[in-house]
């Protein structure tokens, strides 16, 4: 019984993640822009609105934008660390 009762927190916490993925899931199928009627809307995303904003997997992620903004900082924070490291003898030879 006591093996029982250390195993509650984590069923708890299994319990609320899993709910709680299972209610995302449900509220992305009932949004506004999925279509479950392939007969009357065969392609809804011909039917968007004016104020609809499509943004694209390449427009989100912007990786060289982004590489470029932190590049210097990326390269400096690389070499502090390199510092940190020898100075703790680690790095040593």
């Amino acid at each position: 019984i006591t093996v029982a009762q250390k195993l509650i927190p984590q069923f708890l916490f299994m319990s609320v993640g899993v709910s709680g993925a299972f209610l995302y899931l449900i509220r992305l199928a009932c949004g506004p822009y999925v279509s479950w009627d392939r007969k009357n809307n065969p392609e809804p995303w011909n039917n968007l609105g004016p104020t609809y904003q499509e943004i694209g997997l390449h427009e989100q992620l912007n990786i060289t934008k982004h590489y470029k903004q932190t590049n210097k900082q990326t390269t400096f924070s690389m070499h502090a660390l390199s510092l940190n490291v020898r100075s703790c003898g680690f790095g040593t030879t």
